[in-house]
């Protein structure tokens, strides 16, 4: 076979190869999606889905999906996660990827039936995290905290306050990694944005930090 044959074949077989990639991560499992309430309403007038204390469960390559609330809604009528935000209020208690997010209110997007983003309020939403195999289990607070699936991070915002279980630090905003475990402050120029830490020598024996006075 002549270069241009290998040539012609190439850019025959590149189109293939491509199609079928899509067509692998397309078929790739995401986990069927449980979904438990005590009733549903909808409202064809509005186009929306009203479930009270409702509980979701997914089991998908990305992890295991655990949410529960007094109230879930949605846009559609009937329930769907394929493209959709989900708004979940009342006692919310998210986890994913080996964390937990517990808040009164909550925003949650779904792409191809997958949670992408999460973003939770309260007074304050706290967060922990604790990876499988791991003794150390960090935490935090803040009025607005933010799960990115897709970069694994974490973002506090509004008093934000975090401890590794000994050591703590409070400022206007924190970004935590998922990954690595490690921490980052965000950079501002008013007075809440200033880094307050505390740092507890090792006296041998392990001792949680203390939470704020107001954090539960």
């Amino acid at each position: 076979m002549c270069r241009s044959e290998h040539r012609i074949a190439a850019a025959l077989l590149l189109p293939l190869a491509l199609l079928l990639c899509a067509l692998a991560q397309a078929a790739a499992p995401t986990g069927d999606i449980e979904l438990e309430a005590d009733g549903l309403q909808l409202d064809y007038n509005a186009n929306t889905l009203r479930m009270p204390n409702v509980v979701i469960r997914q089991q998908s390559a990305q992890g295991s999906l655990l949410i529960r609330a007094r109230e879930a809604t949605a846009r559609g009528t009937q329930p769907s996660f394929e493209n959709s935000q989900w708004t979940f209020t009342g006692d919310v208690h998210v986890e994913y990827l080996d964390g937990v997010l517990d808040a009164n209110i909550a925003q949650l997007t779904f792409v191809s039936n997958l949670l992408q983003r999460a973003q939770v309020d309260g007074a304050p939403a706290r967060f922990s995290h604790q990876p499988k195999g791991s003794a150390q289990r960090n935490q935090g607070s803040a009025q607005q905290i933010e799960l990115d699936v897709p970069r694994q991070r974490v973002r506090l915002s509004g008093n934000a306050w975090y401890t590794d279980g000994r050591n703590e630090v409070t400022t206007a905003a924190i970004l935590y990694s998922l990954k690595d475990r490690s921490i980052e402050t965000e950079r501002g120029t008013n007075e809440d944005s200033r880094v307050r830490m505390t740092i507890r020598p090792n006296d041998g024996a392990d001792k949680p930090a203390d939470k704020p006075a107001n954090t539960p």
